[in-house]
């Protein structure tokens, strides 16, 4: 007969039939989106301005205002908020045209769990709407946020959250040809040239699950001044690290009386990419790149003996022999930059001579560009946006680092996470909010101001604070009205004052003549995820810490306390703690290695030694910077920072100070000719991850003939369909599999015929034997070891022996019984086998149509027609899984099972596989590789 193959694989398994590299059902449907951080300049001072999604065509934007606060001094000028939890309808640049705020990218207020369906269970229909789990084709486009002009929006007040600008982007232009007029849509124009002034452009999301801060930006530059990395200047090296970039301020403008009325106006630069012919790209703009000086910041060199220092956060990687420009943003017309100018005198040393200037230095290679963006608009062919300057060159210097290298060696820890089970809480946890521990109230009140950073005490004693220490204030009249500030030592403070690093949002404690809030010392961290089925929370930037914890035992979270979200004030209690367990991981990280440096590196996790002690390891195994880390040996953990703290002052493991339970450890060794390089390895500590996934697995294959056993790891095939007169009576799976010692691999088939009436969903799995490879076992230590097996259905399978012998008679179906108690034994439509005990070979299998139990007499559905099975003494068993099939010896060995009514088929038409991995723990378990499914036959 014809043979049909199923090929299908399986990778690493998390749960039942799902991969581990995909979103566990469990979690979809309740991320939603962490806050983003906007740092703009560049904007028009004081200022209101909408946060608008970009996410609909034309000029149709969606108003996220109402998800956005001001962050750090931007607390100063937005402090209007409104309603309950204060949510925000507009937000105003201050007088330097800078504003600052966080803002989560979704925009309905029903994103969230709406109800209860009929019968009973939470209803998850509108969670599509948050911007973690979206599946509709028309949120595909939510990726970039644009700061608008409050004036430039129609109905900046109405509860509809799309809206419109009131300039349309691509206006229609009606033409006319021979007295017929045509309107025409103009494609549209540039971001940057088409919306109104003061919008921000390029604010892209990240993608999911990298939630990373936007980088500062500007709407527009006064000069691009270009240049040169050539390799031969750094011995031949492919790439550099740009350290900082100098520019030479010939004055400065009035503080106040200036030409922009901006206090204190700044400068900003970025650097961009170029083409190859030297013209800067204006949307290519390195990350990391943009650096913003206050005014104050800027030293003015009337001789142009010294400049002022743009210095990166981090190195700028480059490569050479390529060109790069200098984006220079001037927050103020008055700034007077140093140039070199053709025609004017020249200065040697801070000295004026009499030679006249040449224009743009010999030795560099480079222009001063501005960006002309009337001719943009043209877009033709002939009319360039750019217009270089060849007779001009801005002063400025560009430094590079020169390393003096050897090995360099790099210990990294686990980020401060709180892992919690909860009890008594609800659904409404905001992302991103912080959350602090329940504590008693001080017997002392409190006042701080709106948009200010003093916190006012009445018989308080804040000498006793600590730099970093958590405070939590509540308004005494309104208790939704809460803060959480840290203290901030490098003021100057007393008993009844004390600085703090944030701004109040709003006025806490009545007035500063009579101050009446409420405050505690607390421990806080940031809601990042929130399980609601499972009641997980998980908390980062927690701000437990050793020193503090051992000088107060109770600044930790503890099992029974109390947690409470500033934002949502949803509450819930620890009950327990959930350390995150760790079968695999990878690390994500944006890292550089050059060539002449080797990377050597380990990993060590903690494992669980009971009773709430954990030990780190220090077995040191090898850490895989671009594949999949498997934690041999030992079930890996990651534990809650207050878990660690609380390890470290118990004692008993290697847990000191603030050691935390997860490291990797790079070793860098450097091979080139010299001690001299100018690149070295480098990490972006804002952009690291590490991927963490475990195997959930069990030992437990009970009832897995049905649609739900008790195995926690399964994967299910899609169901093979052989066709009409293409019955299989046999089956083979051949498989490459991982199977080490004390695991287990289990395949079953699900089969149905054409004739049988039963839906095939609704039909039992059968346990498949294994006929090749069960001596066969892969090395525990490589996890490629695979080893081949093949599986084929059983002769029979798992029975039960009925008390009493049997008697039979050939062609009849009647059987006869003694010593039996069938009422307690079999039910009707049971299957039993007919066996000899001296010749357990020779059996059959019938169907129960009805039974006696004071005859002693059961009616088989079929007539006996073995005649090995004829005669006296014969055992009866009754199948524990009654429509499983089996091998049919009256039928040539062709495969049958029974349905629900009892009736027998031979041979199938259609077969699906599911397979179970069992393992009695987490820290060794089998894999398959790949397998076949092949209907034979017998």
């Amino acid at each position: 007969m014809a043979r049909k193959r199923l090929r299908g694989s399986i990778n690493q398994i998390r749960r039942r039939d799902e991969n581990v590299f995909t979103m566990p059902r469990a979690a979809r449907g309740k991320n939603k989106p962490k806050w983003v951080t906007l740092k703009t300049t560049g904007l028009k001072p004081n200022t209101k301005y909408k946060v608008m999604l970009d996410n609909h065509p034309g000029n149709q934007f969606e108003d996220i205002t109402s998800f956005s606060k001001p962050m750090g001094k931007s607390v100063k000028n937005n402090t209007h908020r409104e309603g309950n939890r204060g949510l925000t309808t507009y937000l105003k640049s201050d007088a330097n045209g800078k504003l600052e705020i966080k803002t989560r990218p979704f925009g309905t207020d029903d994103a969230t769990v709406s109800g209860t369906k009929s019968n009973g269970s939470k209803d998850f229909t509108k969670m599509w709407k948050f911007w973690h789990t979206r599946t509709q084709k028309n949120d595909l486009g939510r990726d970039k946020i644009k700061l608008i002009a409050y004036s430039s929006v129609n109905n900046p007040d109405s509860s509809n959250k799309i809206k419109t600008l009131k300039k349309t982007i691509a206006p229609p232009v009606v033409v006319e040809d021979g007295g017929t007029s045509t309107t025409v849509v103009n494609p549209p124009p540039r971001p940057e040239d088409a919306l109104p002034p003061g919008i921000i452009c390029d604010c892209l999301l990240p993608d999911v699950g990298m939630i990373d801060p936007i980088v500062p930006i500007s709407t527009r530059s006064n000069y691009y001044q270009t240049f040169f990395i050539d390799a031969l200047k750094v011995d031949g090296s492919d790439t550099v690290d740009l350290l900082d970039v100098v520019l030479y301020i010939r004055s400065k403008p009035i503080i106040k009386q200036n030409a922009s009325g901006l206090a204190n106006p700044g400068i900003n630069i970025s650097i961009l990419q170029c083409e190859s012919d030297g013209t800067p790209i204006i949307t290519s703009r390195y990350a990391g790149s943009e650096v913003q000086l206050d005014y104050n910041q800027i030293k003015a060199s009337p001789l142009a003996t010294s400049g002022t220092v743009f210095t990166f956060k981090s190195p700028l990687r480059l490569k050479t022999n390529r060109f790069y420009a200098i984006a220079i943003n001037l927050e103020d017309t008055n700034y007077a930059l140093w140039m070199n100018q053709k025609g004017d005198l020249t200065l040697v040393d801070g000295v004026k001579t009499e030679e006249r200037s040449q224009g743009s230095s010999k030795g560099h290679k480079g222009d001063v560009f501005y960006y002309d963006r009337e001719k943009s608009k043209r877009k033709t062919a002939a009319a360039s946006s750019w217009t270089p300057k060849n007779d001009l060159d801005i002063k400025f210097d560009v430094n590079i680092a020169e390393y003096t290298l050897s090995s360099v060696d790099v210990t990294l820890h686990n980020a401060s996470y709180e892992f919690f089970n909860l009890s008594s809480t609800a659904a409404t946890w905001e992302p991103g909010e912080e959350v602090y521990k329940v504590r008693t109230d001080e017997l002392s009140n409190v006042y701080i101001a709106a948009g200010t950073n003093k916190i006012i005490g009445s018989n308080t004693n804040f000498t006793t604070l600590s730099d970093g220490d958590k405070l939590i204030l509540t308004d005494n009249t309104d208790t939704t009205i809460q803060q959480v500030f840290t203290v901030d030592k490098s003021f100057a403070g007393s008993a009844t004052i004390v600085y703090v690093e944030e701004y109040a949002e709003r006025t806490i404690g009545g007035t500063s003549g009579s101050p009446a809030g409420t405050w505690f010392k607390s421990v806080v961290g940031e809601v990042e995820y929130y399980d609601y089925y499972f009641s997980n929370i998980r908390l980062s930037d927690s701000s437990v810490n050793y020193a503090q914890y051992d000088l107060d035992g109770n600044m930790r979270f503890a099992v029974g306390d109390t947690i409470k979200g500033i934002d949502s004030g949803t509450t819930g209690v620890i009950a327990s703690y959930n350390p995150l367990p760790v079968s695999v991981f990878r690390s994500n990280w944006n890292a550089q290695l050059p060539p002449k440096f080797k990377p050597v590196t380990y990993y060590n996790l903690s494992e669980d030694l009971g009773a709430g002690i954990y030990k780190l390891h220090s077995n040191n195994k090898i850490f895989y910077l671009n594949a999949p880390n498997h934690i041999k040996d030992y079930a890996g953990w990651i534990i809650s920072t207050s878990q660690e703290v609380d390890q470290a002052n118990s004692g008993g493991t290697n847990f000191t100070g603030q050691m935390k339970s997860a490291e990797i450890n790079l070793t860098y060794q450097y091979l080139g000719e010299t001690d001299r390089s100018y690149s070295a390895p480098t990490i972006d500590l804002n952009e690291m991850d590490m991927v963490t996934h475990r195997w959930l697995i069990n030992n437990d294959s009970t009832n897995e003939h049905l649609n739900k056993g008790n195995a926690l790891t399964r994967h299910i095939s899609t169901t093979l369909e052989l066709g009409d007169g293409n019955n299989a009576e046999d089956i083979k799976v051949i498989m490459n599999a991982y199977r080490p010692r004390n695991t287990d691999i289990e395949v079953y088939a699900k089969i149905h015929n054409n004739a049988d009436p039963d839906a095939f969903d609704d039909k039992q799995w059968t346990k498949l034997e294994r006929t090749v490879g069960d001596d066969k076992f892969s090395k525990a230590g490589s996890l490629r070891d695979y080893k081949e097996m093949e599986f084929s259905f059983a002769n029979t399978t798992a029975t039960t022996l009925l008390s009493g012998t049997f008697t039979t008679t050939l062609n009849n179906n009647v059987i006869t019984g003694f010593g039996h108690d069938l009422t307690n034994e079999i039910t009707v439509d049971d299957v039993i086998k007919i066996s000899s005990p001296l010749f357990p070979e020779n059996y059959q299998l019938f169907a129960v149509d009805s039974f006696d139990n004071a005859a002693g007499t059961i009616t088989l559905t079929e007539n006996v027609s073995n005649n090995n099975i004829v005669g006296e003494g014969f055992e009866v068993s009754k199948l524990d899984a009654a429509q499983t099939a089996y091998r049919n010896p009256d039928n040539y060995n062709a495969v049958r099972y029974f349905n629900e009514a009892g009736s027998p088929y031979d041979t199938y038409n259609r077969v699906a596989i599911k397979i179970v991995l069992l393992a009695s723990d987490r820290k060794l378990v089998p894999k398959v590789d790949d397998y076949r499914v092949i209907g034979v036959t017998a």
